[in-house]
């Protein structure tokens, strides 16, 4: 699965999860799609709901782009739960959608819908959450 736009840039360097869909990446990418450099990052986000063909494109290769390193971590640690932390996750409830329905298209399990109820959303971060639970 290739997404160019995110792995374009993404190659430039090591990257973690976090660095294909924090707010620093959607910001690189949005600097790559639109040439006006008066869209805030916050604004491909609300183009994205508007319907505008290249905010779509942004969240979808993100969530694509997430989504696939998701499946690894999954498919090798079958964790009992899975947390997105911070404030793009949060705010931007479409995106943790696009992450799911990319994760159903990429899941091969009998039964994907028992990982997605895993998948949840906090502002505190998924780092701080994992202290509570036994490893």
């Amino acid at each position: 699965m290739r997404n160019s736009l995110f792995t374009d840039f993404v190659r430039e360097k090591t990257e973690t999860l976090e660095n294909i869909v924090d707010g620093a990446a959607i910001e690189k990418a949005r600097r790559l799609v639109y040439i006006d450099d008066s869209i805030k990052t916050s604004e491909v986000f609300e183009k994205h709901i508007l319907a505008d063909k290249k905010a779509i494109k942004i969240i979808e290769n993100c969530a694509k782009s997430f989504a696939l390193g998701l499946f690894v971590v999954i498919c090798v640690l079958e964790p009992a739960h899975i947390t997105l932390g911070g404030n793009v996750a949060y705010h931007n409830p479409r995106l943790v959608a696009a992450i799911k329905d990319s994760l159903l298209t990429g899941l091969v399990h009998k039964d994907p819908d028992h990982i997605l109820e895993r998948l949840t959303v906090s502002t505190i971060g998924a780092g701080l959450l994992s202290v509570n639970h036994d490893i």
